[in-house]
């Protein structure tokens, strides 16, 4: 017996864009021959568009067109191009590198497939953690590849270790997600006491009875704020900038201690509980040629170089 099916009607909606129309006409700047079988029609700018052509030829005989954004020196075609890859470059740079993380991160939010993060967590960790090696100060501005810039700003030229930098911490924020789904909430917390808070485990005294303070105070970042349950109690550290000045304060749990190595932050000098840091300060510790601090809490204000 047959069945009637009424069809789903795809609902029709207005485009939520503005009308893409013509925006002018433009001619060739010039037309050469640089090899046998094909001419180059350079319009002196790159654009997007529609060609229009007037050809003559035999019934049945094939045109083909291909587009290219630069020529080779001797006036042949060059091919996609994209900023920085014309000249020896080391084959990477910000955004493109990034897909790294980004591909996998989109691979299995769309999916819900865990296997995509556990067979690609070393590679991404280890990406962060280079780019980490070159810049100790969390700004992405050393060996970050090639200078791609951003094609669509409308005004000034975007900086590049500012771009560099943003796709840094996104990358960040996506691994923080993925150690979240796949049981690494150790590994999504450890991004960002290490790396951001400047708070981190001894190898003399592992497991956090012995915890290594490193700040790193920015002023592109304006602030940062952590809280991290170590087996002895919470370990909190959150720091402001303003100008040239951070102000920080830090949480020690209790039967535990801190060492700071001030040469180890971007400060020029710093106030602790309003004792400036110095060889003859209380807080000195003349063996290990660090700042030692007991359980408690503990307000800062810091120098910034």
């Amino acid at each position: 017996m047959a069945q009637a099916v009424k069809p789903l009607e795809p609902e029709v909606v207005s485009q939520y864009f503005q009308p893409i129309r013509e925006e002018k006409v433009l001619t060739a700047k010039s037309i050469s021959s640089p090899s046998v079988g094909g001419d180059i029609t350079d319009f002196g700018q790159n654009l997007s568009g529609v060609e229009l052509l007037h050809m003559k030829g035999k019934s049945g005989e094939d045109i083909r067109l291909r587009f290219a954004e630069v020529l080779n020196p001797d006036g042949t075609m060059y091919g996609i191009f994209a900023p920085g890859t014309s000249s020896p470059n080391p084959g990477f740079g910000p955004g493109w590198s990034d897909a790294g993380v980004v591909i996998l991160w989109t691979g299995w939010i769309q999916s819900g497939n865990k296997q995509i993060i556990d067979e690609n967590w070393d590679g991404m960790e280890k990406y962060l953690a280079e780019i980490l090696a070159k810049n100790p100060n969390y700004l992405n501005q050393k060996d970050y590849g090639i200078p791609f810039g951003d094609w669509l700003t409308p005004t000034a030229t975007t900086p590049e270790d500012l771009l560099a930098t943003a796709y840094w911490a996104y990358d960040a924020s996506l691994m923080e997600q993925m150690a979240a789904a796949t049981g690494r909430k150790e590994k999504a917390a450890e991004w960002m006491y290490r790396y951001g808070a400047g708070v981190d485990a001894s190898a003399a005294d592992a497991g956090f009875h012995r915890i290594y303070l490193h700040p790193n105070f920015s002023a592109k970042l304006g602030s940062m704020k952590l809280s991290y349950d170590s087996a002895y109690g919470s370990i909190s550290s959150s720091w402001t900038v303003d100008g040239t000045t951070a102000s920080w304060k830090f949480t020690i749990p209790a039967n535990t201690t801190a060492e700071l190595a001030l040469a180890a932050t971007n400060a020029s000098s710093m106030l602790v509980g309003g004792v400036t840091l110095s060889p003859m300060s209380k807080f000195y510790d003349v063996g290990t040629k660090r700042y030692r601090f007991g359980a408690g809490t503990y307000a800062a204000k810091a120098a910034l170089k």
